[in-house]
């Protein structure tokens, strides 16, 4: 198990709080780490990889991609960690920004493979293209200046619009005036790798805005890799009807099935949480239909 928290100094260097049960048990011992950080580590988002925790946050300036030395962590040594300051930050309109990385779930990638990070460019907001950037952070934990990190794709999308203002009253709410926080120009956590062997996939979804106003819906992609590049393999809009749905977080399981869950309200439901998905026959079409019907939690 991992557990992770920022300090909020008074004055002085902000660290990131890191704890690995030593065992399967949580209720039992842990290895506790205290890493300094360049500034404090806003909304910062974790991954697992074979060869570090990685992690993004939301900084304006200063380093906001970490990777933390997990083998040496899982067995309580003394750890390293290495960051960097991404230079290729996505605009956003309110000063928001994390890039996360992307979890591995079931097999580890193959040996050797850099850790990956993911974000998106809204052309309305940034310029350019709708597109998919990819980053990879390859890590040498025996001569750490040695590591790099890189942005190593711009994938374009089906266009789509994230912004709603400047502000956090972006998604009408039952019976009060008061709108709650879209977060709608970052990847939702947690973006998501498997390794199936002949190919690969990635998983993630973000918040977009349907009607220009306030109507959120969520964007979905499955992406690909057999060799060489990342290429979308389906992607689609989930928003059956006039609720807002947004904060999505997206799985895609080893038999073959996606499941999406996300929040949900509107000027007539109160705030809730529901899932759809894609049953494993709509997964071989590929065809970017969640075929599964919506169920409430």
């Amino acid at each position: 198990w991992l557990v992770t928290e920022f300090s909020i100094p008074f004055s002085g260097p902000n660290y990131m709080l890191m704890a690995v049960s030593t065992t399967n048990d949580p209720t039992g011992t842990w290895h506790q780490y205290s890493f300094q950080v360049s500034s404090l580590p806003d909304y910062p988002k974790f991954s697992v990889w074979q060869d570090g925790y990685y992690m993004g946050d939301n900084n304006t300036s200063g380093n906001d991609i970490y990777v933390f030395e997990r083998n040496a962590m899982l067995t309580g040594a003394p750890a390293q960690v290495v960051g960097f300051n991404n230079p290729w930050r996505p605009s956003s309109v309110d000063d928001f920004m994390c890039v996360p990385p992307v979890d591995n779930d079931g097999a580890f990638a193959p040996a050797g493979m850099p850790g990956l990070f993911i974000a998106f460019n809204d052309d309305a907001i940034g310029g350019g293209t709708d597109q998919l950037w990819i980053y990879e952070l390859d890590v040498d934990w025996t001569t750490p200046a040695n590591s790099t990190f890189q942005r190593v794709q711009q994938v374009d999308v089906q266009p789509f619009n994230s912004n709603f203002g400047n502000n956090w009253n972006n998604i009408e709410q039952k019976g009060v005036s008061q709108r709650v926080d879209a977060i709608p120009q970052v990847v939702m956590n947690v973006p998501q790798y498997r390794n199936f062997g002949s190919y690969q996939t990635i998983v993630c979804c973000h918040t977009i805005n349907m009607d220009g106003v306030r109507h959120a819906g969520i964007r979905w992609y499955e992406l690909r890799k057999t060799t060489g590049t990342w290429t979308i393999r389906q992607s689609g809009t989930y928003s059956p009807d006039a609720n807002s749905r947004w904060m999505g977080s997206i799985r895609l399981n080893g038999q073959s099935e996606i499941g999406l869950g996300y929040s949900i309200s509107s000027t007539t439901v109160y705030p809730g949480i529901r899932y759809t998905g894609q049953t494993a026959t709509a997964y071989a079409a590929g065809a970017g239909t969640l075929d599964l019907a919506e169920q409430t939690i």
